[in-house]
């Protein structure tokens, strides 16, 4: 058979084969394009398929952490909706279940609308759909935070579809670092002469620390699947005015800060991926991804926010 044929053949049976797929080096851009686009539609279609045929339910009542639960929290907005269902179903038939998995739509945009069918299902296997204001990309974690203050709380993203087992590798990571913050994905701050922060365009991108190294440089990306253990923020992180005015479009930097004033530990899960990103992304080009707008070479937004955040909270003072 064709080589075109034969990693489509493979692709059907091994679920392992995207991540075999890092250390082939294929040199035939159609060929390596062929495959991406086998993979996404691999998996889309059994999450598909489970969305809509399936009437297990996607959490659980059984807790991993004694009297706490475990709340999986993601947003989402515009024409995402018709996505979203992805990435939550990629939770829903994970190795390990949590105990709530909480949708936030704002309120001005979805409420009194019929949403699509596919969070209809979800909604009857355990999917909580709630309305809050529109705080952009905060509704990922802040109402959460707010509603369920005792609750370890695993973010996500609305446009990624997780590995099988992403739960259980941050609980597995937060054995032992109970006081820690578990992040899949992280990158580490590089600093100048001055001890002050290169532009995030030069800080070292998602890492892989070494066991136990607990750098203040470490940083967190929320979406890449991230476990907050109970009131690990300091209480500033509710502070809607101060978010929404210092940094509107980047919470990972806000988060990140509100770690750093509470004293917090950031510690790497493990991955298949070295580099952190066990997920695959639902659409390669976005048009309204944050990313283009807070990683432009001529205006970088995260700088700009990143500054400001730095500046409002003397957070120099943490990497002297």
């Amino acid at each position: 058979m064709g080589i075109i044929r034969y990693f489509k053949n493979v692709l059907r049976h091994d679920r392992n084969t995207r991540r075999l797929l890092n250390d082939i080096s294929i040199q035939n851009s159609s060929l390596a394009n062929e495959v991406r686009l086998s993979i996404i539609n691999q998996r889309i279609e059994f999450l598909k398929n489970k969305t809509l045929a399936s009437t297990n339910l996607g959490i659980t009542d059984e807790k991993v952490f004694p009297d706490k639960e475990l709340i999986v929290s993601l947003t989402t907005f515009g024409r995402r909706i018709n996505e979203v269902y992805l990435a939550i179903e990629s939770i829903m038939q994970g190795s390990i279940k949590p105990n709530r998995i909480i949708l936030w739509l704002a309120e001005d945009e979805f409420k009194g609308k019929r949403l699509p069918t596919t969070l209809i299902n979800q909604q009857k296997r355990g999917l909580e759909i709630k309305y809050c204001e529109d705080i952009k990309s905060y509704k990922k974690i802040i109402p959460t935070l707010t509603m369920y203050p005792d609750a370890y709380i695993v973010t996500i993203d609305d446009d990624l579809m997780y590995e099988f087992d992403l739960l259980e590798n941050l609980i597995q990571a937060q054995l032992g670092n109970e006081e820690d913050i578990c992040a899949c994905r992280m990158h580490k701050i590089t600093l100048n002469d001055q001890k002050r922060p290169n532009s995030y365009l030069q800080w070292d991108l998602q890492v892989y620390p070494k066991q136990n190294d607990k750098s203040s440089l470490h940083f967190l990306t929320s979406g890449g699947g991230t476990l907050f253990p109970p009131h690990c923020f300091n209480d500033e992180v509710l502070n809607k005015e101060a978010f929404m005015s210092l940094c509107p479009k980047a919470d990972d930097i806000w988060i990140n800060a509100m770690l750093l004033l509470s004293g917090k530990s950031i510690t790497k899960a493990y991955t298949h991926s070295r580099f952190g990103d066990d997920f695959i992304e639902i659409r390669k080009e976005q048009d309204d991804a944050l990313s283009n707008e807070n990683m432009n070479p001529s205006n970088c937004l995260n700088d700009i926010q990143f500054r400001a955040i730095c500046d409002k909270y003397d957070l120099y003072k943490y990497w002297i």
